[in-house]
């Protein structure tokens, strides 16, 4: 079940197995497996409101209660030998894979071979990984039902969005992409230069509460420390010894007393901060699933909220294709890469008062990866996946992206 954030997903969850019950005649045996603690605890939160007097547990660090009806459950912890060996495989009748692109991970692989329930139900906003792993196969090749965020934002779910794209001053092409490391890519975005074009978007496209997402806590702290040098009243988050306590700054930041919260990867799944009306995307990704993650925890409804602001940048590389096919498959109809990157104008009409424009020079650093035809996109994608992997991706995985496998000759 494909569904964008702040769509429901947990509570369609509860809702199907409350059906169910009604189909059993008795209450189910439900494990619900997230790889955060967070996620455990807010689901929990949520089918309670559905079944006031299940009985419940989780199992996730010191908690190991895996005998209640309802069980919110670490996959890391799941997935140890002592803990995976002991559950019986009918131990439950449902099972929810919360983000469940992460499903192809084999901690998510080991648990599940271990368990045969009646029915296995896997929930994410972003079924389209990075390394464009085949989560649609770990579920039967079947999904029941899917609306992105485009579908949520016409029925008034979330709030539309501008989105401005500039072109980053990152050299990103002489530099294999997947081999940067964490504080490779940190000192990469640590600049002035980049701080000033930053700020430069900051004023000319204002928000009152503003999620700045960054690469590490290194990267984090030294966005805190050069926007409060201008008077931005703004807090670091994340696993470090100098972050502001969570809780505390989504609270400052709700009530108006903070402006920016500078998070690294705790806001990105899960996290539900409705009061955002700016997100700036520091964080270089090429990845869907980060992007729509990002830009998807700016779009919940808010009281007195019209609308989301997105400052992103866009390197030079390829990857960042993906990211402007994900703004191209929100608009109405369909609008190729191709036709998008070789006009004159970097506007996209969307749907529902969405406005996008990525910058003239962001469009031409682009133009050059766009491939010449599709036979070649389909050899380019085949050969990246290989070569990332290690493994040949499998007819299913190309079709599922789109790409006509007999174009790939098995020299290939």
């Amino acid at each position: 079940m494909v569904l964008a954030t702040g769509l429901g997903k947990t509570f369609l969850a509860a809702f199907d197995v409350q059906a169910l019950a009604d189909e059993l005649g008795r209450t189910p045996r439900v494990l619900f497996i997230a790889h955060r603690r967070e996620l455990l605890l807010q689901a929990a939160s949520t089918f309670r409101k559905v079944f006031p007097d299940a009985s419940m547990g989780l199992f996730v660090g010191s908690a190991g209660d895996l005998d209640a009806g309802f069980v919110f459950a670490s996959v890391h912890k799941l997935a140890l030998v002592a803990h995976r060996s002991s559950l019986e495989p009918d131990r439950f009748d449902y099972v929810v894979v919360d983000e469940s692109h992460h499903a192809p991970a084999q901690s998510y692989r080991r648990v599940l071979k271990q368990l045969e329930p009646r029915f296995l139900l896997g929930l994410t906003a972003t079924p389209e990984r990075a390394d464009q792993a085949d989560v649609a196969g770990l579920f039967d090749d079947h999904v029941a039902f899917r609306a992105d965020l485009g579908e949520g934002i016409d029925v008034g779910f979330l709030v539309p969005f501008d989105y401005a794209g500039l072109p980053d001053t990152i050299e990103f092409e002489p530099i294999p992409w997947r081999k940067y490391t964490v504080e490779e890519l940190a000192k990469l975005a640590e600049t002035e230069a980049r701080m000033e074009r930053l700020f430069t978007a900051w004023q000319r496209y204002p928000g009152t509460r503003t999620l700045v997402f960054c690469v590490s806590i290194r990267h984090a702290d030294y966005v805190r420390e050069w926007l409060a040098a201008r008077g931005v009243r703004i807090v670091a988050v994340h696993t470090g010894d100098r972050s502001a306590d969570r809780d505390t700054a989504l609270e400052q930041l709700a009530r108006g007393e903070l402006d920016a919260i500078a998070a690294v990867d705790l806001f990105n799944e899960g996290i539900d901060v409705p009061r955002i009306d700016r997100v700036v995307m520091l964080r270089p990704t090429g990845s869907p699933v980060v992007f729509l993650q990002q830009l998807g925890h700016g779009l919940r409804v808010a009281d007195g909220k019209e609308r989301l602001q997105v400052i992103d940048f866009i390197g030079n590389h390829r990857v960042f294709l993906d990211k402007v096919r994900t703004l191209l498959s929100l608009a109405p109809g369909r609008r190729s890469l191709g036709s998008f990157l070789s006009s004159d104008s970097g506007e996209i009409e969307l749907r529902a008062g969405c406005r996008v424009n990525v910058d003239l020079e962001a469009i031409e650093m682009l133009r050059k990866f766009l491939p010449s035809g599709a036979r070649n996109q389909t050899i380019r994608l085949y050969r990246e996946l290989r070569d990332a992997r290690e493994v040949r991706p499998t007819p299913g995985e190309l079709v599922r992206m789109g790409m006509n496998p007999r174009s790939v000759r098995a020299k290939s």
